[in-house]
């Protein structure tokens, strides 16, 4: 990025200073636009194809799974027994006899 910003820069220099050097000015200025056109161009095309990407092969899974959009847990089922039961198994239960 740096070389491009230099080539328009000593480009246009050079255009103003020696008008027998016009053509090397003027090639570096092409050259420099151009240059910095495609790093542009490479960036946004990157940033979309991510974005793209992200949306399309990202976190997004089905709420059947227990999970919802963009990995965020669903909100529970209503079960009303759930809340009535006592949890069994894990280590709550252990040395409960």
């Amino acid at each position: 990025m740096i070389p491009q910003i230099a080539a328009i820069i000593t480009g246009h220099l050079a255009l103003r200073r020696d008008p027998s050097g016009k053509g090397m000015a003027i090639t570096g200025l092409v050259l420099g636009y151009l240059c910095l056109l495609g790093y542009g161009a490479f960036w946004l095309l990157l940033i979309i194809g991510l974005m793209s990407y992200g949306t399309t092969y990202g976190y997004w899974l089905p709420v059947e799974t227990g999970v919802g959009e963009r990995g965020r847990l669903a909100p529970p089922a209503a079960d009303s027994q759930a809340a009535e039961r006592p949890p069994t198994g894990g280590l709550s239960s252990v040395g409960a006899e």
